[in-house]
């Protein structure tokens, strides 16, 4: 899965590489026992098993990037998850915006696609166990096809 068998027979220095590469926040200041907890938290990423069709999901919209399907337990009529096919856990380990921008461009045009883009739709993403996140890949919900309750 993501050539995480690489990074075993490696020195520390091509672990830190071979992670970010894949997607992993890592700096090559962690030892090589960090990198390996979170390749072990990767190799068990139920979105990452879909990415890698390791896990059938009914899958509506694949970029280079992005790959959206939608969700098993939906909160509206139309829930999408929108995920970036490289792994990164949460919001907070972001570093390149241009990820949240193709997650919110697939977003849209798939909306726009469905017919949801005049009524309008909901775009969602938890960060961490308070803001509601229960998969620790990031993930973008678009929630559409009825009226959806006011936040705040």
């Amino acid at each position: 899965m993501h050539g995480c068998t690489l990074f075993f027979p490696c020195e520390t220095l091509k672990k830190c590489e071979e992670a970010k590469r894949i997607g992993l926040t890592v700096g090559c200041r962690y030892s090589a026992r960090v990198v390996i907890v979170e390749l072990a938290v990767l190799a068990e990423c139920i979105f990452c098993k879909i990415v890698d069709r390791g896990i059938p999901s009914d899958i509506v919209y694949e970029d280079d990037a992005v790959l959206a399907f939608n969700d098993i337990s939906p909160q509206a009529p139309c829930h999408v998850q929108f995920i970036p096919k490289q792994h990164v856990s949460t919001v907070n380990d972001v570093d390149d915006a241009a990820l949240l921008g193709k997650l919110v461009f697939a977003a849209r045009a798939h909306a726009k696609r469905l017919g949801f883009a005049e009524r309008g739709y909901r775009l969602v993403m938890n960060c961490n166990g308070d803001g509601g996140q229960t998969v620790y890949h990031l993930h973008l919900h678009l929630l559409a096809g009825r009226q959806l309750r006011v936040l705040g």
